[in-house]
């Protein structure tokens, strides 16, 4: 019996000043071992590579004052980006300290501006981090920040976000190499689609939402009543190829 597969719509945030061309398509997730629950968990999964070269470290100054550690910044270098690219909302973004779960472990963000939307209301989609074996990334000092997105009643663009575990970490990304994944809670099929006007009106409903206010969920019922009545229409008629 064939299982069915969820149509899921996606695309790249649109009128960004970042070429699209850098993100690479979602990749599925291989199948491990001849196993039915490992089939459908693959089915569920895809990969999200990264878009550019990156090494990263924060920088501590010890503050006699309150006999601990401060942070002071962090530093960057790329063999893709011009330097004045590195820091951006669009490719890497230091989190605020005040959203920090810990004061001594800075988190930043590389952005991946991935659109995923469908039809089904309970469709959700898990950022998920990856396992030593599964990337040539240097994760070994920075741990992922999983999240839960429901792409029935948002469109909201994907990050990539992490946290140093100590004060003097190093972590380097590879361009091409696998970055996280997304597993949704069904298995689906994936469409590449240009963004419409009716989707880029739903998407601006919460654009930038982190940047202006806390507490973002609150908003989620307005989001969602705001969806256009037809944007599916416009989706589908924008379809520019499928996977198998």
């Amino acid at each position: 019996m064939v299982e069915k597969r969820t149509d899921v719509y996606w695309t790249t945030l649109p009128n960004i000043p970042v070429p699209s061309s850098i993100y690479s398509d979602p990749n599925k997730y291989p199948v491990l071992a001849p196993c039915p629950n490992v089939s459908s968990y693959s089915r569920q999964t895809r990969i999200i590579e990264t878009p550019f070269d990156l090494e990263i470290e924060p920088h501590f100054k010890y503050v006699e004052k309150i006999n601990n550690y401060e942070f002071v910044n962090f530093t960057a270098t790329s063999n893709d980006l011009q330097t004045e690219n590195i820091w951006s909302p669009f490719t890497t973004l230091a989190t605020g300290q005040d959203q920090w779960y810990d004061p001594l472990k800075s988190m930043f963000q590389i952005s991946t501006p991935y659109i995923f939307v469908s039809e089904d209301k309970d469709l959700a989609l898990n950022l998920m981090g990856l396992q030593s074996v599964e990337t040539r990334n240097d994760y070994s000092q920075i741990g992922f920040i999983e999240a839960r997105l429901n792409i029935g009643k948002m469109a909201r663009s994907l990050a990539a976000p992490f946290a140093f575990q100590t004060i003097d970490g190093k972590a380097k990304f590879i361009k091409g190499q696998p970055l996280y994944k997304i597993v949704f809670n069904k298995p689906v099929r994936l469409h590449k689609i240009s963004a419409g006007p009716l989707l880029q009106q739903w998407i601006d409903t919460n654009l930038s939402m982190t940047m202006y206010t806390k507490k973002t969920t609150r908003y989620n019922e307005t989001i969602f009543k705001r969806k256009p009545k037809k944007m599916f229409n416009e989706i589908k008629n924008n379809i520019e190829y499928s996977e198998a």
